[in-house]
């Protein structure tokens, strides 16, 4: 037997509860409620016009919002791995390190140094042409905020150590080579050589911050600071004020990291 209740029968059965409440004295009383299920889905509701009746001007309502065009590229960018960067990766990488530094609570204090994302966190590819405002809610589904992550030198290193043996992460505000036994080889941060004896302060997500991919330098961090900016906001801030220049959305391929 179907285990949900179609719509109409539904309606039929909380009618007649209501009738029956009415009906009862006026010491009665609620000694039990039961919950059942009702399943919306495409199959079931396109047997069910009272249904679409009342889903249409909801979906009408968010398939505007989701259709509208918020950016434009010059060229694709496809959700890729196993490479040492991605055009898809340094764009949102570098988006999350612009607007980090832009929503730095401690911005007159020390700069934040370098982004570091994960592959899994991008979720689908962006166009080339036109970018909705669902293309954006594609990429970045998670309510993922932004944070910025002080770390020491040493666990700077450990993160190199990580970036090299993954082959590549999304990343921005950083220059290294990766050598072919997945070591860190020549390294920039910010522009400088890694300093072991300094912090380092890193852009990044509040999941990948609190441990998430095996980031476990990330773990006892010396500070760790919310920007109150979730990444799919930053990313469709950018796009609005990119168009408002009319310009594309995109950042190049530009050997940030790279096989030695």
């Amino acid at each position: 037997m179907y285990p949900f209740l179609s719509f109409r029968k539904a309606q039929y059965l909380f009618l007649s509860a209501i009738l029956c409440l009415a009906a009862c004295k006026r010491h009665a009383h609620v000694t039990e409620v039961t919950v059942s299920a009702v399943e919306l889905n495409p199959k079931s509701t396109q047997h069910d016009s009272a249904t679409h009746v009342i889903i249409a001007p909801y979906k009408m309502k968010l398939d505007a919002e989701m259709n509208a065009v918020v950016a434009h590229t010059a060229q694709a960018m496809p959700k890729e791995k196993d490479k040492p960067e991605t055009l898809l990766g340094n764009f949102v990488a570098d988006v999350v390190l612009e607007k980090a530094r832009a929503n730095d609570p401690q911005r007159a204090a020390a700069q934040v140094d370098m982004c570091l994302l994960n592959n899994g966190g991008l979720r689908s590819s962006l166009p080339m042409g036109n970018v909705t405002r669902g293309d954006i809610f594609s990429l970045m589904p998670f309510d993922n905020e932004i944070v910025i992550v002080t770390i020491t030198g040493a666990k700077m290193e450990e993160l190199l150590k990580f970036l090299a043996a993954s082959g590549g992460l999304p990343a921005a505000g950083i220059k290294m080579g990766i050598r072919a036994d997945r070591t860190p080889g020549k390294v920039l941060i910010n522009g400088k050589p890694l300093e072991l004896s300094r912090n380092y302060r890193i852009a990044t997500s509040d999941y990948l911050s609190a441990g998430g991919d095996k980031m476990s330098f990330f773990a006892s961090p010396v500070k760790i600071e919310s920007t109150a900016l979730k990444i799919r906001d930053a990313l469709l801030e950018h796009c609005r004020e990119t168009t408002l220049k009319n310009q594309p959305i995109g950042s190049p391929l530009d050997g940030r990291l790279y096989y030695e």
